[in-house]
């Protein structure tokens, strides 16, 4: 009996230490790890501008990031709702709209993240849509400001630059129009110009008006009767004049010519001094000798002389642009500085100062004036000094108008005429 007690016990023993083992209990077990967390990357991007827009994003993620600069990446949990706000403008850009969120609300984006997502804030730049240029229309004689009215989106330039056009098959001056777009009327004058201002931010986008040139409105004149009993007087012989430019003596003695004129395009700058000139616009702005190149024998000097011959007054021009011819060769638009002019002159490498359509950004089918030349390449200042110098040199040498010297002086030739003939083109508003 008591042998079968022990071995009772030594089984229970036994059945016991099993079931510890078996629970764990007194032995060595590992556990599974937890399953790992799930994350997604968040990209964050814009377009127009393509990077440096400051990017509002909450919450931050996880390893703290918040807001960014795109373009940029964050990276969440699974499923984390994250909100993403754009500013309405970026530098001269405005917000236009989002892409890849689940939710849009105008420059809120918010996205329920499942996946790796990328989303992008798109901005439009500045945009010029139209110009207006006005007024239409200018009175002859006059100068006009023009304003060109710019529309667009965004923070868009206001800036434009400004080009004259004559009509197409005009031969006459369309004027000239300054940089702030301020237009000075021609004489005589085309019946219309056109008048282009360009965008500088997109020079795809101008505006343009055909301007209308009228004449200056008649004013009413005094009443004028005539008494036909009235005693008269003698008509001036001095209206019975002519132009001296190639005039022959012999001609204008037989004519019996009372004024004989010194006048013509070429003696706007006659340098007395030293008998020298410039032909402008009637042989490709050249400068030529007069007669003989000194002053005593000079080409003026000698029209005197022969109008005293056959006993005409001399009618005498005087110049009063500024300007006088320095020598007797230069031009002012030699073609190695103004390649590809319109027209050459046969004699001398010397252009007619106009660029045909196509050449130095001419769009004009009549040819563009070179313009902002420099008048010191064929010329020399001459002030009122100058001419009263000449003057009275010439008083000194052929007297008085009482007694045989020069008679009369006339200020320039056809200064109306300057800005189509003359060098640089300037009228004579601009000039004087």
């Amino acid at each position: 009996m008591k042998h079968l007690l022990v071995s009772v016990v030594a089984g229970f023993a036994v059945a016991m230490c099993l079931l510890q083992t078996g629970c764990g209990g007194g032995g060595s077990s590992t556990q599974p790890p937890p399953p790992p967390v799930t994350t997604y990357t968040l990209t964050v991007n814009s377009a127009t501008p393509a990077s440096g827009v400051l990017i509002a994003v909450a919450p931050a993620d996880n390893s703290a990031a918040g807001n960014g600069t795109t373009s940029f990446t964050r990276t969440y949990n699974a499923g984390m709702a994250i909100t993403l706000t754009a500013p309405s403008t970026s530098g001269s850009s405005t917000f236009a709209s989002w892409a890849g969120c689940t939710t849009v609300s105008t420059v809120t984006c918010k996205v329920t993240l499942n996946a790796a997502t990328t989303v992008t804030a798109t901005y439009s730049g500045p945009t010029i849509t139209s110009i207006t240029v006005t007024p239409n229309a200018a009175i002859i004689g006059s100068q006009v400001q023009f304003a060109a009215s710019v529309a667009g989106t965004g923070s868009f330039s206001n800036a434009v630059t400004w080009s004259l056009d004559g009509p197409s098959g005009s031969s006459l001056s369309p004027g000239t129009l300054s940089s702030a777009g301020l237009y000075t009327t021609p004489y005589p004058a085309p019946a219309s110009v056109t008048i282009t201002a360009t965008s500088v931010q997109d020079t795809t986008k101008t505006g343009s008006v055909t301007v209308t040139l009228s004449l200056p409105a008649a004013s009413s004149g005094p009443a004028l009767t005539v008494d036909a009993g009235s005693t008269t007087h003698p008509i001036s012989p001095d209206i019975y004049g002519m132009n001296f430019y190639t005039l022959n003596s012999s001609v204008a003695k037989a004519a019996n010519i009372t004024v004989d004129r010194w006048g013509g395009d070429a003696t706007s700058r006659y340098n007395y001094l030293l008998d020298v000139t410039s032909s402008a616009s009637d042989w490709y702005f050249e400068n030529q000798i007069g007669a003989t190149g000194v002053e005593d024998t000079g080409a003026f000097n000698a029209q005197v002389k022969s109008d005293e011959s056959i006993g005409a007054k001399t009618l005498g021009t005087v110049p009063v642009s500024g300007w006088v011819a320095k020598d007797g060769t230069a031009c002012s638009y030699p073609t190695t500085t103004y390649p590809n002019q319109q027209k050459v002159a046969p004699d001398r490498a010397c252009g007619n100062g106009v660029y045909p359509q196509g050449v130095s950004g001419c769009t004009n089918s009549n040819g563009c004036n070179i313009t902002g030349i420099d008048p010191t390449l064929t010329s020399t200042g001459a002030d009122a000094s100058f001419v009263g110098n000449w003057v009275a040199y010439l008083v000194s040498k052929f007297g008085t108008a009482a007694k045989g010297g020069v008679a009369i002086y006339d200020l320039d030739n056809e200064p109306s005429w300057w800005d189509a003939v003359q060098i640089g083109r300037a009228s004579c508003r601009e000039r004087v």
